[in-house]
């Protein structure tokens, strides 16, 4: 093993150890916020589905029996 990561071995021994540069990647780095959000994530954002009248009235008594037995135990 001549050469490590095309330096000289007797080089090289000198960097191992506590003495030695880990340059580690950031994965998890925030970006900053006067950069604009990427290509890939302006997506168009589907118009909302209407319930019908009859529906959404059923879901909201469903709904507001469920809170008052929640709310009387």
């Amino acid at each position: 093993m001549q050469r490590v990561f095309g330096v000289p071995c007797s080089i090289s021994k000198q960097w191992i150890g506590l003495d030695a540069v880990y340059p580690q990647i950031v994965r998890w780095k925030r970006k900053p916020i006067w950069l604009p959000p990427a290509k890939s994530k302006m997506f168009k954002v589907p118009p909302r589905l209407r319930l019908p009248q009859e529906e959404s009235v059923e879901i909201l008594r469903l709904y507001n029996n469920y809170r008052t037995y929640r709310k009387s135990i």
